[in-house]
């Protein structure tokens, strides 16, 4: 596709532009369609403004797959309205199934799947059109309206493409841009343990950061709010080799491993197939390494000190035959595991058990999730001013009072 300039463009809508432009172009000339008088009238930008209708009309409500007499009626809406165009409804019939056809064989954007059920060949080109009926109103008060309701979806993962379509498409993405920080902000806003959670993230980055930079310490605010949600490091900010974040990292995958092989073990009593148990006690000698390794890989980061002692001396207590693991563990493991938070907790901060419900949890993985589309949008090849983006940028993950 790209073999005429050699180069793929860095900007996300326009590579799909050009994309669309060439699938257009030699699809017509490659099979010598013959093109619907209807259709042919039509520029392509008014094509490309129709299949932007019927695109945002559909996937605003997650049909993937409409019937052909939908597609038809968003047509007849759309060229009862262009010059030229017949006044009576009923004449405006053949035309509506005219370009429908026409749009099939021409270049294949829309196919039917069907008998009278009809898709975009891809979800690409799905995407694409709904990406550009928002971005692309000539209408100030329009297009903000579409923004502003666009933002409602930025924890729905099938947003997401039109999210980074739509800040490609735009000349200035600063409205867009503090619209989604504002949505953002807002899904923790009233929770007060979240509010609790993000003010300790916000200490804990504090006390880490050897830098008074803002955008640092948001990024370590990333970190740990990642840490303590998934008990895992974000790679992008461990990467970083900062020895404090190397220990917590390190100490928060034996926490969670621990966990999970106190919870394995009692799966694996429970389990009656043979399958199910080989698979248990494969789970549960990752567990063990995970523990031991991690562990290990703390105390060698860590200088001589009452906190390298005690869990040096916690580390003793792990048995060292792999045939007394199982029973240990069930015997000692859940006051093992209470002692490891413990010191976490006294000499790193970190390890708090917040209770976070399932329900819970779910809301601050999208949070992350948000923030992760939103830091992505801002390093895209969009243009936002300096000022806005340095503002986003150094204020996530903070709680509302400091948001202010």
């Amino acid at each position: 596709m790209f073999e005429e300039s050699g180069d793929f463009p860095i900007n996300r809508s326009e590579l799909y532009q050009e994309g669309l432009d060439v699938l257009l172009k030699k699809w017509d000339a490659s099979r010598n369609i013959e093109r619907a008088q209807a259709y042919q009238k039509m520029s392509r930008q008014r094509k490309e403004d129709l299949l932007s209708n019927i695109a945002f009309a559909t996937f605003e409500r997650s049909d993937y797959f409409f019937k052909r007499q939908y597609v038809e009626n968003e047509i007849r809406r759309y060229i009862r309205n262009l010059p030229d165009s017949l006044v009576n409804a009923a004449d405006l019939e053949p035309d509506c199934q005219a370009i429908l056809k026409s749009i099939e064989s021409q270049h294949g954007l829309i196919v039917e799947r069907a008998k009278g059920i009809y898709s975009f060949s891809h979800l690409t080109f799905h995407e694409f059109f709904a990406s550009r009926k928002i971005a692309t109103s000539f209408d100030p008060t329009v297009r903000k309206a579409a923004l502003t309701s666009l933002v409602t979806n930025i924890t729905e993962k099938r947003w997401r493409e039109v999210f980074l379509l739509v800040v490609g498409m735009l000349q200035n993405t600063d409205y867009l841009l503090k619209l989604m920080k504002s949505q953002i902000d807002s899904l923790l806003a009233e929770n007060v343990k979240f509010q609790k959670f993000l003010t300790w993230g916000c200490q804990k980055a504090l006390s880490v950061s050897s830098s008074r930079s803002p955008l640092e310490i948001s990024r370590i605010r990333g970190f740990y709010f990642h840490l303590s949600v998934l008990s895992i490091g974000d790679e992008a900010i461990s990467s970083t080799e900062k020895t404090d974040i190397l220990i917590d990292a390190s100490l928060s995958a034996a926490l969670g491993a621990a966990i999970n092989l106190a919870y394995n073990l009692e799966l694996t009593q429970a389990v009656l197939s043979i399958r199910g148990f080989k698979a248990s006690l494969a789970k549960l000698q990752v567990n063990y390494e995970t523990v031991d390794s991690a562990i290990q890989s703390c105390l060698s980061l860590l200088s001589d000190s009452p906190f390298q002692q005690a869990l040096n001396q916690l580390y003793s207590q792990l048995p060292r035959q792999e045939s007394g693991l199982n029973g240990w563990w069930q015997l000692q493991g859940q006051d093992w595991i209470a002692q490891l938070r413990q010191l976490m907790i006294r000499y790193r901060n970190i390890g708090h058990n917040w209770q976070f419900s399932e329900a819970e949890l779910a809301c601050l993985k999208q949070y992350y999730e948000a923030n992760r589309l939103l830091f992505e949008c801002i390093h895209s090849d969009c243009y936002a001013s300096r000022e806005v983006r340095e503002a986003i940028l150094q204020t996530m993950f903070l709680p509302a009072r400091r948001n202010r």
